[in-house]
């Protein structure tokens, strides 16, 4: 069974505040966090989302000045 990332459902005030991720960080400052206590990606930041919208905005750019440049800050501006 895939956990949800608590951020999907968090309200903006808890997404403004970073409330949202309070359980892990006390989790962290009492102990290590290890691969299962991290908190899963939304499904728009998996790896392989990130990928194709990265290789999307690459094959626009091309044939433009820094196309790899300009396709990263789309990405995160």
């Amino acid at each position: 069974m895939t956990r949800a990332s608590p951020e999907q459902s968090a309200s903006w005030l808890s997404r403004l505040s970073f409330q949202w991720v309070q359980p892990t960080l006390e989790r962290g400052v009492k102990a290590p966090l290890d691969v299962e206590s991290l908190l899963p990606l939304n499904d728009s930041e998996s790896p392989a989302a990130c990928d194709a919208t990265f290789r999307a905005r690459l094959a626009a750019h091309q044939g433009r000045g820094r196309p790899v440049l300009r396709s990263m800050a789309e990405l995160h501006w």
